[in-house]
C-alpha cells in the first residue's frame, strides 16, 4: 500500500495537483484526487484520504460549479471517510448535501438516492439516533416501492438495517414485522412453494433464533424440508441445513425431544444415501447426532455414532489427523453454573488477592461422564467451592478418543469469577481442555479469559493436590459475561 500511494504522490497528475494547485485541476487531475481518496480509504488511511477527497471537491466544483451532478459521488466519498474518522455526524451532513444535488439533478426518486439514504440511516444509527435511521431508511424503501413495486426485492437489505435499528430501540415487535415482510416479499417474487423462497426461509428462522422465538425458527426449517423434497427428492443433501436447524431448535428451547433426534438421524441417512457426500459434513453430522443421544443417556448409541465419524473422518484410520482434531479429546456438552446464582454472594478467603476461581481436575471416563473431581486450588468461599464442585461432577461431555475408540482422560477446568458490586459473578463456563459447544449454544470462552492444559490420558487415582495440569499462562481479566448454559441433567426425550 505504501508503494501506491508513492506511486500515486509522484505520478504527473498529483505533481500537477501539489504545484500547480486549481488553476490546473481538469478532468486528469480530478480523477486522481478521486482515485487516491479511494486508495487511501480502503488502505484505512482516513485521515490522509480526507485531505484527498476535499481536493476532489475543490476541483470538481471549479470545474462543473457547485450545484453539478459531479459533485454527487465525491460528497458521498466524503461521508464513507468521516465515518471512518468516527464522525458519523459529519458523515450525515456530507450525505445530505449529497442528497440535495441528487435531488436538483436527477429528482426526488432517483435510484442514487436509495444508496445516499442506507448510508445516511447507517450514519445516524452509529450516533444512536434511531428515529432519524428509521426516516432515511423508510424513505429509501418507498423509493424502491415507487420505481420497482411494492414486492421488489432492492428493498431486502433496507429492511434487514431497520431491523437491526428497531432491534437497538428495543422495539421488537416491528423488527419482526420488518422481517416477515422481507419473506413475503420473496414468496412474491418466486412462489411460496418454489426452492428459490428456501434462503428466505432460513434468513427469518435465523433471526427467530436469534431472538429466541424456536418454534417459528422450526416452523420455517419443516417448510422448507417439504419444499426440498417436492423439488429434489427425500434423499437429497440440501435437506441437511433444515434437519439440523429442526434439531437446533429443541436444542435451544432445552427440551431434546424425539423430533428433533430423528432429524439428525435422518440427516446422517441422507449422507449416507449420498455418492458425493463431503466426509468431512458427513463426520460432524454424526458426531451432532452422538451428543444428541449422549445428552439423552442414550449412551451406546452415543458412542457407535462417534466410532463411526472418527472411522469416516480418519479415511478408515488412513489419515487420523481430521478424527483426532474433532474427536481427540473430550469436549463439554452440558455444564451448568445457573446454580452458582442461587447462592449467597460469596466472600474470598481473608488474605486472598486478584480475581476469584477455583480450579478443578478430573477425569472424563469413556462414556463421557465426570469421576475423581479434585479441587486442585481457589481462593473462592468453601460454599462456592462446594457447588463449582457439584456442577462439574454433574457435568457431561464427550469422550476423547484414542484410534478410534473412547478413552478416559485427564482434564482441568478453571472457573473464573469477576466481581459486580458485593456479588462474585461467574464467567462463562469455565474454561478446561474441552472445546465449548453443546446444548443449547456454545459457551463463551473468550469473555472467561482463561488458559488451560491440554487433555491428558488418565492416570490411576491422581493425588489431591499433585499430578494436575497447570494453566500456561496467568489469566487475563474477564470481558464479559458468559452465554446461557443448559440444564444441569439432560431432559428425557419426550414425544
Amino acid at each position: 500500500m505504501k508503494d501506491m500511494r508513492r506511486a500515486f504522490l509522484w505520478s504527473p497528475a498529483a505533481l500537477c495537483l501539489l504545484v500547480g494547485g486549481r488553476a490546473l485541476a481538469g478532468d486528469q487531475e480530478r480523477a486522481a484526487a478521486t482515485q487516491a481518496a479511494q486508495t487511501l480509504y480502503s488502505a484505512g488511511q482516513y485521515k490522509d484520504a480526507l485531505d484527498a477527497v476535499n481536493l476532489a471537491i475543490e476541483y470538481t466544483t471549479d470545474q462543473f460549479g457547485d450545484k453539478s451532478a459531479e459533485l454527487i459521488d465525491p460528497f458521498i466519498q466524503l461521508g464513507d471517510i468521516q465515518r471512518g474518522l468516527k464522525h458519523p455526524e459529519r458523515g450525515v451532513e456530507a450525505y445530505q448535501h449529497a442528497a440535495d444535488l441528487i435531488e436538483m439533478n436527477e429528482g426526488v426518486f432517483a435510484d442514487r438516492m436509495v444508496g445516499v439514504l442506507r448510508r445516511m440511516g447507517a450514519a445516524s444509527a452509529e450516533q444512536q439516533k434511531n428515529d432519524d435511521a428509521v426516516a432515511s431508511l423508510q424513505r429509501a424503501k418507498v423509493i424502491t416501492h415507487r420505481n420497482y413495486g411494492i414486492m421488489n426485492l432492492q428493498q431486502i437489505p433496507i429492511i434487514d438495517a431497520l431491523t437491526t435499528v428497531y432491534t437497538n430501540e428495543g422495539d421488537r415487535l416491528s423488527a419482526d414485522r420488518e422481517q416477515m415482510f422481507g419473506l413475503r416479499v420473496n414468496e412474491r417474487r418466486f412462489g411460496a412453494d418454489k426452492p428459490e423462497v428456501i434462503p428466505a426461509l432460513y434468513h427469518l428462522a435465523e433471526w427467530y433464533r436469534r431472538t429466541g422465538q424456536w418454534a417459528g425458527a422450526r416452523t420455517l426449517y419443516k417448510r422448507a424440508i417439504s419444499i426440498i423434497e417436492s423439488a429434489y427428492g427425500p434423499d437429497d443433501v440440501r435437506l441437511v441445513p433444515a434437519l439440523t436447524g429442526v434439531a437446533d431448535t429443541y436444542r435451544g428451547e432445552r427440551t431434546l425431544r424425539n423430533d428433533g433426534r430423528e432429524s439428525l438421524e435422518r440427516a446422517t441417512q441422507v449422507y449416507a444415501a449420498s455418492e458425493d457426500a463431503d466426509k468431512a459434513d458427513y463426520g460432524a453430522s454424526l458426531i451432532d447426532l452422538g451428543d444428541w443421544y449422549l445428552l439423552t443417556n442414550h449412551t451406546d448409541e452415543a458412542l457407535t455414532a462417534y466410532m463411526q465419524a472418527w472411522q469416516l473422518l480418519s479415511s478408515d484410520g488412513t489419515a487420523p489427523e481430521a478424527a483426532q482434531k474433532q474427536l481427540g479429546r473430550p469436549t463439554r456438552l452440558r455444564y451448568d453454573e445457573r446454580s452458582l446464582d442461587q447462592i449467597d454472594p460469596p466472600t474470598s478467603p481473608a488474605g486472598a488477592v486478584g480475581p476469584k476461581y477455583v480450579k478443578v481436575t478430573f477425569t472424563v471416563t469413556d462414556d463421557g461422564t465426570v469421576d475423581d473431581a479434585v479441587v486442585v486450588s481457589s481462593n473462592a468461599s468453601s460454599r462456592v467451592v462446594r457447588q463449582v464442585r457439584l456442577m462439574v461432577m454433574q457435568a457431561r461431555y464427550r469422550p476423547g478418543f484414542v484410534d478410534g475408540k473412547p478413552s478416559p482422560m485427564q482434564v482441568t477446568l478453571l472457573q473464573r469469577f469477576y466481581e459486580e458490586g458485593a456479588a462474585d459473578v461467574p464467567v462463562g463456563g469455565g474454561e478446561d481442555a474441552a472445546a465449548p459447544g453443546g446444548e443449547g449454544g456454545s459457551t463463551n470462552e473468550a469473555a472467561s479469559g482463561a488458559t488451560t492444559s491440554a487433555a491428558q490420558p488418565a492416570t490411576p487415582a491422581p493425588d489431591a493436590a499433585a499430578g494436575a495440569p497447570e494453566a500456561a499462562t496467568p489469566a487475563p481479566e474477564a470481558a464479559a459475561a458468559g452465554s446461557a448454559t443448559p440444564p444441569a441433567e439432560p431432559p428425557p426425550e419426550t414425544p
